[in-house]
């Protein structure tokens, strides 16, 4: 269906963490619904820990979550 295929979220990823959370706080001063969606990688997050199995430190699961940022779609 066609709304299956709508975003809920508008991801943005940005090329550092500090940018990020630069962009994060001047949204959210701004009241635009910015949201730090995952904010550290999937081995870290409550209740989801204990169900994965990890084989490496996840760097780059890391980077990539400290730099996402989602806005919301307003349809």
């Amino acid at each position: 269906s066609e709304r299956k295929q709508r975003l809920l979220r508008y991801p943005l990823l940005l090329a550092t963490a500090a940018q990020a959370s630069a962009l994060y706080k001047q949204l959210s001063a701004d009241g635009l619904g910015a949201s730090l969606m995952y904010r550290d990688s999937l081995e870290v997050i409550p209740g989801v820990a204990d169900k994965i199995q990890c084989f490496s430190n996840l760097a780059q699961a890391k980077s990539f979550a400290s730099r996402l940022i989602t806005l919301p779609v307003h349809c």
